[in-house]
């Protein structure tokens, strides 16, 4: 077997695999296969094939890859494999091709409903069943740093990675799959073309998908359902990772807007990162939710008016918000949630504690005030 000196990255080889099956799209759609199997077979028709010595396992690292008849990108494509299939290896050629400096085989491999075929080995990476956490992993980070994604990709990421979410024996492993199914189902609502929705393949996938997401219409886009995340957490709370889930779910986009609101801002900060701090209040990301409560909680001091000397200045694009217009049946709702954001944060030892204790001791006073004055 050739050898070389370096080796691609993880990103390059995915990137080579996800071109490799594009052009051969667009040359065999121009009917040029002739010359390109010249380029993928070495100037020869078929490479060698040496049998495989032990039973391996490769999973296919790319989306809707081949399974071909002959190792070579000319050889009839019999199937589309999806991203984390498990194949067993029969056999690989003896020699590698060689594309932008990427070296790899071509994998006689088994597929788990037993069909055979040819797959080149940029769009495969090695699988060991006995520590299938190290290969997942690998997998989820390659296949996420790759280029080029578009929807579908993030869809098929997606389903995979929920399979083997409920199929793995290891809890903290399977938490870890639902967690970057979530991060891969945002990033395929953030695929879906705008006003676009109404479209396949986006309309039925927003359907399939509908108790975990969410409209939010003044951005008019679709968004991860946070509910959906704290669920998750709660599911998982026992480990270690639940931690992370929760800041996931607290650094998660709400839908909507409080166009001046002020229940509506206090309701933001208490579900977001109040919650978090109310679970994790010396938890890894404690400072930087104790950072955002204070910055909303001096843009809502701002707003009504207030000065706040532990408070950064007013910026001229921040509005201002009449304490006057609250509607006497929100009061108590605010001084409820005043009460909740103060419980979140009491047990943080984060530096900037005392200041949101000042500001909100500022908002609770100048809510009370306004109640005395109605009454």
């Amino acid at each position: 077997m050739e050898t070389h000196t370096s080796s691609p990255s993880l990103n390059q080889v995915t990137d080579r695999c996800l071109h490799l099956e594009k052009f051969n799209r667009r040359v065999t759609a121009a009917g040029l296969l002739f010359p390109l199997a010249l380029l993928a077979c070495g100037m020869a028709w078929c490479p060698a094939a040496t049998k495989s010595p032990a039973p391996t396992q490769r999973i296919v690292s790319a989306s809707r890859v081949r399974l071909r008849s002959e190792p070579s990108l000319a050889g009839e494509a019999i199937r589309s494999l999806g991203v984390g299939t498990r194949l067993s290896v029969l056999e690989q050629t003896k020699k590698e091709e060689s594309h932008d400096g990427i070296q790899e085989p071509w994998y006689r491999v088994q597929a788990p409903d037993g069909q055979r075929g040819w797959i080149y080995g940029a769009c495969t990476m090695p699988f060991n069943p006995e520590q299938p956490g190290d290969s997942l992993r690998r997998l989820v980070r390659q296949r996420l740093a790759a280029r080029g994604l578009g929807f579908l990709d993030y869809q098929d990421l997606c389903l995979f990675l929920r399979r083997e979410a409920s199929s793995v024996e290891d809890p903290s492993l399977a938490a870890e799959l639902e967690l970057q199914s979530y991060r891969v189902l945002r990033k395929s609502l953030e695929a879906v073309p705008f006003r676009q929705s109404d479209r396949s393949p986006y309309q039925e996938w927003l359907q399939r998908e509908a108790f975990r997401i969410i409209y939010n219409g003044p951005a008019g886009e679709w968004i991860v359902r946070s509910e959906s995340l704290w669920d998750l957490q709660k599911r998982y709370a026992s480990l270690p990772i639940a931690e992370e889930i929760a800041w996931e779910a607290a650094t998660n986009p709400l839908p909507g807007e409080c166009e001046g609101y002020l229940p509506c801002y206090l309701y933001w900060i208490n579900s977001r990162e109040g919650r978090y701090l109310g679970l994790y209040p010396r938890g890894a990301h404690a400072g930087q939710a104790m950072e955002s409560v204070f910055q909303a909680l001096c843009r809502l001091a701002r707003k009504m008016g207030q000065t706040v000397a532990v408070c950064p200045p007013a910026n001229a694009f921040e509005g201002h918000m009449p304490i006057e217009s609250i509607a006497p049946a929100d009061l108590p709702i605010i001084h409820k949630d005043i009460d909740s954001l103060r419980v979140a944060v009491a047990a943080a030892s984060e530096p900037l504690r005392d200041d949101v204790f000042q500001v909100l001791d500022l908002l609770a006073e100048r809510i009370r005030q306004l109640s005395e004055s109605r009454q």
